[in-house]
């Protein structure tokens, strides 16, 4: 992946709403502003030429407060924000269908932004905003945990839980929680180079090279519940771990 060069600032809108923290709006904000700021310090290539020109953008343009620590005050709403050129989505959070519906007002803004040429990237269960349609007929991610849930609401989106993350040009998905790490360091390759990203990850030091969730993932098996005999054995397999156990075969005569 080679970064593209620009002679312009790029603007980023990133989603600001009620989730379950601060962190999945503001750790993608903080991180891509200090990504940019260690570039041009170190004299990199096109650094002096291109940035990120970063707006919060909320459904309306009023405070948004996280339990009694962290208020964030957007930028700008989606009537007022300036045309992006990639729209940021962060976590809906734990209760996803419910955090989607409060948040539904965003999908026609995000059509739009779509059709306008900007490039959609959506973090963790963010993706679940593919209710606007933006993935239907392709690939992207999710949080590992939601990938039954989201395949059962958008059935025509391949999704491919394992993966940390899925580029189809136009739409970028990431994986679970801190996977946003991943992607800036992704997005500084991308929008700059690769000694950007590589720049970004030594001094903040993010890792380099995830590239899927599922050393991550929960084991959990699939239970057979018509079958219950079947069931049995699962249950008693599972419960029983550190046990050594014993498998017997017969068969009729």
């Amino acid at each position: 992946m080679k970064g593209t060069p620009q002679n312009r600032p790029i603007n980023v809108a990133i989603l600001a709403f009620e989730t379950w923290a601060a962190i999945p709006i503001i750790g993608p904000m903080d991180i891509l502003n200090n990504s940019c700021s260690l570039w041009r310090e170190n004299g990199g290539s096109g650094s002096h030429d291109a940035a990120f020109d970063i707006q919060l953008v909320s459904l309306r343009k009023r405070h948004i407060r996280f339990g009694n620590a962290v208020t964030l005050h957007p930028h700008a709403s989606i009537s007022t924000a300036k045309k992006p050129d990639l729209v940021l989505v962060p976590s809906l959070g734990d209760d996803v269908l419910e955090s989607l519906a409060l948040q539904r007002g965003f999908i026609p803004w995000i059509k739009t932004c779509a059709a306008g040429g900007a490039r959609l990237v959506a973090m963790c269960t963010g993706s679940f905003l593919a209710e606007s349609g933006v993935l239907d007929g392709r690939s992207a991610t999710t949080h590992w945990y939601y990938a039954d849930l989201f395949r059962r609401n958008y059935p025509k989106v391949n999704l491919c839980p394992e993966r940390m993350i899925v580029d189809e040009g136009s739409a970028i998905s990431a994986g679970a929680a801190t996977s946003f790490l991943d992607l800036i360091l992704y997005l500084m390759e991308l929008y700059y180079e690769r000694e950007a990203a590589i720049l970004t990850a030594k001094v903040l030091l993010i890792e380099m090279g995830r590239c899927t969730q599922l050393p991550y993932r929960i084991f959990s098996t699939r239970k057979m519940r018509d079958d219950k005999p079947i069931l049995r054995a699962q249950q008693f397999i599972e419960t029983n771990l550190l046990t050594r156990l014993q498998l017997k075969c017969w068969r009729n005569e």
